[in-house]
């Protein structure tokens, strides 16, 4: 299983140090049958680190202990294609574009307490 990580799911953790995420490693150390991927789009890291809170030297420990343990993808061609035509479409819009996009490209869940940003996206698969 793969799953794509929003900006919002990692905020929730540094906030609370519980949630969805807690959630996600908890079923990946579970789930031994099957291949478990966590991926973090650089656009996600683009956005973190353009919050406040990630000046703070406690906060860029914990967002670089999660990225440690994520797949990091760069924004690629086909994808920057396919988030430009989900915008155009208003599917979407701007960061959440790419991050649906992302998802789809890798045949991957959505991981995100945003779900309205991300419900009229055509066969977007959202995590639980």
């Amino acid at each position: 299983m793969t799953i794509v990580l929003d900006t919002s799911v990692i905020v929730e953790q540094l906030r609370t140090l519980s949630g969805v995420f807690s959630d996600i490693v908890r079923e990946g150390k579970q789930n031994t049958s099957e291949k478990f991927t966590i991926i973090v789009p650089t656009v996600v890291i683009y956005e973190l680190w353009s919050g406040l809170s990630s000046t703070r030297k406690d906060q860029q420990e914990k967002i670089e202990f999660i990225l440690n343990i994520s797949k990091i993808v760069d924004l690629t061609q086909p994808v920057a294609k396919v988030a430009g035509s989900l915008r155009r479409k208003k599917y979407c819009d701007g960061i959440d574009a790419i991050v649906a996009a992302t998802t789809l490209e890798h045949n991957a869940y959505l991981a995100t307490l945003n779900t309205k940003h991300f419900k009229d996206v055509p066969g977007l698969k959202l995590w639980k």
